[in-house]
């Protein structure tokens, strides 16, 4: 914070995001969700940039925004537990392997309590 009290207005969004890639860094436990993080940083700021430019196209940026992020949010959360089901279901015996959750998403109660 102090840090970013003392930088120029000019580069203040710049101390922000360098704080939250170190801050995020500093919890993550597989170095392939700092690229992840900041792949939808950048893509998610790409989104904001077409929709404050573009004239006709805002909502379709603003769906197309909020649908990476929710697969990502899907992804995550759900992939163990929709091949479980399958599983269950079809009496396959599809591999379903744990994924470790990036900092920020939930852990679902039923990882808590088993």
């Amino acid at each position: 914070m102090l840090i970013y009290a003392c930088s120029r207005k000019e580069y203040k969004n710049l101390v922000i995001f360098a704080g939250s890639v170190i801050f995020y860094s500093l919890g993550v436990k597989k170095p392939v969700y700092i690229f992840l993080f900041l792949l939808t940083t950048l893509l998610n700021f790409i989104v904001g940039q077409f929709i404050e430019n573009s004239r006709h196209a805002k909502k379709a940026w603003l769906f197309f925004g909020t649908a990476f992020n929710f697969w990502w949010l899907i992804f995550f959360k759900y992939w163990s537990f929709g091949g479980e089901n399958i599983n269950a279901i079809f009496h396959t015996s599809l591999t379903v392997k744990d994924i470790i959750l990036p900092i920020g998403i939930s852990v679902p109660e039923r990882i808590l309590y088993r």
